[in-house]
């Protein structure tokens, strides 16, 4: 599993230079496809894919999860709050269903840590885990440690100044092994290069 607290620059498996909001919300759209559950693996199927998203406000992490649960055609929304503390910080959580890759839960470990008997009931009340069905975890702020420090996957999100005083993210992408091994990884490489501009080798960071 990924540790949150070993994502450096130069560990990461790729990097993206990502400077519109649209092409912000196509690489989560890109990233969707690689949740999508193997149904014909009846072997675990209590497994809860951990997604780590690590992010300073305003870097887009918002569009790139708006763009991923937009990818899914049927998703059902069962519970939604976004609690906005001030105009630097809101805490948002969901869950949704989907065809494609069971329950999504959609949380921000800052608003678990700082207000938890808030949270999203499904967390609270351990929905998926009491009731062995799987699905995928979402969690923002994921370095806080808070529900987990291991992931599937993790993303971290940083904005940059180019030297024409443009303003762009840069996200860097971690993945296991297994995650790497996903039907339409390879596929979502080439998508996430075709929307977005492969980032410079990366520096010892």
């Amino acid at each position: 599993m990924i540790n949150v607290r070993d994502l450096y620059h130069h560990n990461a498996l790729v990097q993206f230079e990502v400077h519109t909001p649209e092409a912000m919300s196509a690489l989560g759209k890109a990233f969707a496809g690689l949740l999508a559950r193997d149904w014909s693996d009846i072997s675990n199927p209590a497994r809860i894919q951990q997604i780590g998203l690590v992010a300073m406000p305003h870097t887009g992490k918002t569009i790139f999860v708006n763009g991923l649960m937009g990818s899914f055609k049927d998703a059902i929304k069962f519970e939604d709050q976004t609690l906005i503390t001030s105009p630097e910080k809101s805490y948002p959580q969901a869950l949704w269903h989907t065809t494609e890759a069971g329950h999504i839960r959609h949380v921000d470990a800052a608003f678990y840590k700082n207000y938890p008997t808030r949270v999203l009931e499904p967390y609270r009340r351990e929905y998926l885990e009491k009731n062995n069905i799987g699905g995928v975890d979402i969690i923002e702020n994921a370095e806080q440690g808070v529900l987990t420090d291991k992931f599937d996957a993790a993303l971290k999100f940083e904005k940059f100044l180019g030297n024409d005083q443009s303003r762009f993210r840069r996200v860097y992408l971690y993945a296991t092994k297994e995650f790497q091994a996903k039907p339409g990884f390879a596929e979502f490489l080439n998508t996430a290069y075709r929307i977005n501009r492969p980032a410079p080798a990366p520096e010892n960071a």
